[in-house]
């Protein structure tokens, strides 16, 4: 079913290149019963599109299940996995990267949700890890770069689950929940979510870029979760605890606000995580308080 309703946002700049008055509209909506039924979901955290075909991958949390739609919210299929927060999906295969918080490895799936690898474990030695929270998959080799959260770091590996670099203990990180890399593969985005800000690498771990602080207005952010990057390297924040998501360009300027309604019927209600279908421009939002998958574009010219 399709829900078309409009979100208007207020919100004042000083920068005349934004608009003052952002209109976006929800184009799909999914989910909403918190129940183990097929395409009901139990506080979503993750969400991953497929670039080739736009199927929605799913972290159906409190689940534990992996759940796939259609681009438009039709439910595919699922499969049991506990312990998963953030997903991807390599959209040349079609196959799924997700790590366990609980066990400490990242785990690889086909798209009906056979297990085709596994590796990993809890420590801090390279190819080891503590709680990984997200991961992304490079636009060019493939690999796969892994959130290991609690030791403040990115693990690289190959599709296989060969290691190829970890890249320092980053001091200045706490509690890291979403990673992105922009689609020409030069660049690493992570949600530092326990320091209220957002951090750009280059691929070895260098640090080019500390976006944000704590508030509640444009460029500020309380307890950012999710981060997504679209086809023109825009970037797109999921600021949880404030109920909306910003936009900013590659270097970091502010671009514009998505306002959710803070209720359970309309909004993108507590945004967990975030990603963008680089080829129709939509924006999915885990909408994890209303059990739900919120889909919206920038109408606007």
């Amino acid at each position: 079913m399709q829900f078309r309703f409009i979100f208007v946002l207020l919100l004042t700049v000083a920068s005349s290149a934004v608009n003052a008055s952002l209109m976006w509209e929800s184009v799909t909506r999914f989910g909403q019963v918190p129940s183990r039924g097929d395409g009901e979901l139990y506080y979503p955290s993750g969400v991953a599109v497929d670039h080739s075909n736009g199927n929605v991958y799913v972290a159906d949390s409190l689940n534990q299940q992996i759940q796939r739609f259609t681009a438009d919210g039709v439910f595919l299929n699922r499969w049991h996995f506990g312990g998963g927060l953030g997903l991807a999906v390599d959209s040349v295969d079609g196959n799924v990267y997700i790590g366990s918080v609980s066990s400490h490895r990242m785990h690889k799936f086909d798209s009906l949700g056979n297990e085709l690898a596994v590796w990993g474990g809890f420590g801090s030695d390279p190819g080891q890890f503590n709680q990984p929270r997200d991961v992304a998959i490079h636009p060019v080799t493939r690999n796969v770069f892994l959130l290991d959260s609690q030791n403040k770091r990115v693990q690289e590996f190959t599709p296989t689950g060969g290691f190829v670099q970890a890249w320092p203990s980053d001091p200045e990180v706490y509690r890291p929940s979403g990673i992105a890399i922009d689609p020409t593969g030069s660049v690493v985005w992570t949600a530092n979510t326990g320091a209220e800000s957002v951090r750009k690498y280059d691929l070895a771990g260098n640090l080019l870029l500390s976006l944000g602080s704590l508030g509640s207005g444009p460029g500020f952010f309380r307890w950012p979760r999710g981060i997504s990057v679209d086809a023109a390297g825009n970037i797109y924040v999921a600021v949880t605890d404030m109920e909306h998501v910003q936009k900013f360009d590659s270097d970091g300027n502010f671009l514009q606000l998505f306002m959710g309604a803070e209720n359970d019927t309309q909004g993108p209600a507590h945004p967990r995580a975030i990603d963008v279908n680089m080829v129709t421009g939509h924006i999915y939002t885990a909408a994890a308080y209303a059990n739900r998958i919120v889909t919206i574009q920038n109408i606007l010219p």
